[in-house]
């Protein structure tokens, strides 16, 4: 099950580099891609509880990326991500993942007008999705996720 999670991973990674870079039109082509890796995962892959906790934060995953496939523009692009986000915070904690390197959980104390916002990314220098270039190390690293943490 970890290891079909890791193109869903990848998709997520994607958006934010994206927005990192404020290139929306990628953001938008990323979102679409985690999108269909949710869809793509096989639901049998987990079993009892975790099954239900799967279809949970697959339905978070779902709604965030449908959405921010639609973004018209970085703004829309980046409300879409805080709840990517979220959900993909929610998926790291709650089932690892399976890549042999770490994730790391980072925070930004201005985004989502100035009540913060956390997300993933797999470098330990600050890359802001929520204000790209103009503001690209705002924010801290908060902890590491390496492949066994689960």
């Amino acid at each position: 099950a970890l290891e079909a999670l890791t193109p869903l991973y990848q998709a997520y990674f994607a958006v934010h580099e994206a927005l990192s870079a404020d290139d929306n039109d990628a953001a938008v082509s990323s979102f679409r891609m985690v999108s269909d890796h949710v869809a793509a995962i096989d639901m049998a892959l987990f079993d009892g509880d975790a099954h239900m906790r799967w279809m949970e934060i697959a339905k978070k995953l779902s709604t965030n990326s449908e959405t921010g496939a639609s973004a018209a523009d970085l703004t829309a692009s980046r409300a879409a991500f805080y709840g990517l986000s979220k959900a993909a915070i929610e998926l790291q904690k709650t089932f690892g993942h399976a890549e042999d390197k770490d994730y790391f959980l980072t925070f930004c104390p201005m985004a989502n007008d100035n009540k913060g916002a956390f997300w993933l990314q797999t470098v330990d220098v600050v890359n802001n999705a929520f204000y790209g270039p103009s503001m690209l190390r705002c924010g801290s690293i908060e902890d590491t996720f390496n492949s066994t943490d689960r």
